[in-house]
């Protein structure tokens, strides 16, 4: 006998839904041992992630009757906001077994998924994160074709995104990283989809604070990033930021007093954000801290010392000049090892295109009067040895200019002949700094002037300035007008008054220390240097500072 009901509603029970068939009372359907009874069993399993399948399943049977559906179409609806119902899927087809008075679909298993390229609107609906009804329809083409429905609940979680999606690649998060003063460095990283099933877009914002400042706000390193990421380990979203390089002032132009400070500390982390495009928005997250000291090298650290005693030996040499004329040579000349001192403290290697052409050294040439005036003689091997290894550190920039543009152009014989130029100029400078010692023992016993003059004199000129007889001599011993301005301006810093004051002998010691420390750091930077890494090698306090003041 076939049910009259044509459209029989489920009620929602967990998973399991039973539809009740002419039933007069209750009391019949628990006691009577016919009654006829029919079941359906829903389930959409969960929960899942944007993107991931549903898998569906569903059973109807019946009891004591035999229904005549014939063949089952089954239609699976999302039941929006609103209450519109949305079809995810139809399956057609589904043979409803009849034997005797029962009947049996059989367990049927679906899988539901949306792609956002064909249908948006239905995955976004669906995969937004949140509790989703599914409706089940199921209707025959026999004389029981229903409908007959059930609902379930399907959970759609967030994925588990946090800070580890971000990975840095050029520094580590895991201990401090160097980099080096006026020198570029960058900082780069990978951003992962690891949700496997959707594409997400990336944005990433590098943020900057300054440690070592707590009155620095930091902020928002511009511009930001954004990219679309295939949910593959295999294709990370790579980003490389902006080059960074920090430059400040760390000792004072034209006296080269070292004020600092002579390292920062900087903290690095990215905010990014991913979107699903499919209403979920997971974000912002903040990545591990990048810690990076920023420190000036002990090479420039070196030549701004040598710069600072060449410049104090300029200034006795100036006023000796107004009683023994011959002293203003030596005075032009610590000057302008002075100037060039100064100049390399402050500059950074660029990269060069000229990387096909060797670099040659090219000392000063110093005055007339170390070859004519006896006493001022005394002096030239110190000053010719101060001369070339200044002169050589000059080289040295430009090999490293021209390294890194032989590297740009990939171009292995410039960089392996740079790479050689290097290596021959260093062992020069090591050579040329062992004959300090004889030089300094062959110029200290000669007093120029003596000290109670030297600070009577210097007295005077902190005030007025230095006189027009002084500087007459200094211009024609061959000093330019810039470094005699700067040597003017220097004898009014306290600092350098009290040096000069001190007398020639503990200058010449303390400039000749610097020298030697200079060509001990590049010695030993050498291979790192050529390898690129010289940052890994920077210092995170000068402790050979305070011996070569």
């Amino acid at each position: 006998m076939a049910v009259q009901a044509t459209k029989l509603r489920a009620t929602r029970s967990g998973s399991w839904t039973q539809i009740d068939i002419n039933v007069s009372s209750p009391h019949d359907r628990e006691f009577s041992s016919t009654f006829p009874w029919l079941n359906l069993n829903f389930d959409v399993g969960g929960p899942i992630h944007p993107g991931e399948p549903v898998n569906a399943s569903w059973q109807l049977w019946s009891f004591n009757r035999a229904l005549q559906l014939g063949q089952i179409t089954a239609t699976f609806f999302l039941v929006d906001k609103k209450g519109t119902e949305l079809v995810l899927k139809t399956v057609s087809g589904i043979k409803y077994a009849v034997d005797h008075s029962s009947g049996n679909s059989g367990y049927q298993q679906v899988t539901i998924q949306v792609d956002p390229q064909l249908n948006y609107p239905l995955a976004k609906s669906l995969y937004e994160i949140g509790t989703k009804t599914i409706h089940l329809r199921l209707t025959g083409n026999g004389l029981d074709p229903g409908p007959y429905e059930a609902e379930a609940d399907l959970a759609v979680e967030p994925e588990a995104v946090d800070a580890t999606w971000w990975q840095w690649t050029t520094f580590s998060s895991d201990h401090p990283n160097f980099a080096a003063w006026n020198k570029d460095y960058f900082l780069a990283g990978k951003l992962f989809n690891k949700s496997q099933l959707t594409m997400m877009t990336g944005t990433v914002t590098l943020h900057e604070v300054e440690f070592t400042d707590p009155n620095h706000p930091g902020g928002d390193v511009p511009p930001s990033q954004t990219k679309d990421i295939e949910p593959d380990p295999k294709f990370p979203f790579e980003v490389t930021f902006a080059s960074s390089k920090k430059t400040w002032p760390w000792f004072v132009d034209n006296a080269f007093v070292i004020t600092g400070p002579l390292k920062r500390d900087f903290r690095y982390t990215v905010r990014f954000t991913l979107d699903d495009h499919m209403g979920n928005i997971y974000g912002p997250f903040v990545s591990s801290v990048v810690s990076i000291l920023v420190s000036v090298s002990d090479e420039k650290i070196a030549l701004a010392v040598i710069a600072l005693h060449e410049q104090n030996h300029a200034v006795a040499a100036g006023i000796a000049a107004l009683f023994f004329p011959p002293a203003a040579a030596m005075a032009a000349a610590a000057q302008a090892a002075a100037f060039a001192a100064a100049f390399l403290a402050k500059d950074p290697p660029e990269a060069n295109l000229h990387f096909r052409e060797r670099v040659k050294i090219q000392p000063v040439t110093l005055p007339a009067a170390f070859d004519t005036d006896p006493r001022v003689s005394k002096f030239r091997p110190l000053f010719e040895t101060t001369n070339l290894i200044l002169a050589t550190c000059s080289a040295l920039s430009e090999v490293e200019s021209r390294l890194l543009g032989a590297r740009r152009a990939h171009d292995q014989k410039s960089i392996e002949m740079q790479e050689s130029s290097y290596r021959a100029f260093v062992r020069q400078m090591v050579e040329d700094s062992a004959r300090l010692p004889s030089a300094i023992s062959n110029a200290a016993p000669e007093t120029l002037i003596d000290p109670t003059l030297l600070q009577k004199t210097l007295s005077t000129w902190r005030v007025a300035g230095i006189p027009a007889d002084a500087r007459s001599k200094l211009t024609n011993a061959g000093m330019p007008q810039n470094q005699l301005t700067q040597m003017d301006e220097a004898i009014r810093n306290p600092e350098i008054a009290d040096l000069v004051a001190e007398g020639p002998t503990l200058i010449l010691g303390r400039g000749a220390n610097a020298l030697g420390s200079l060509v001990q750091f590049i010695q030993q930077k050498t291979e790192l240097t050529l390898s690129g890494h010289a940052h890994e090698a920077v210092r995170s306090s000068p402790v050979w500072l305070d011996s070569t003041k």
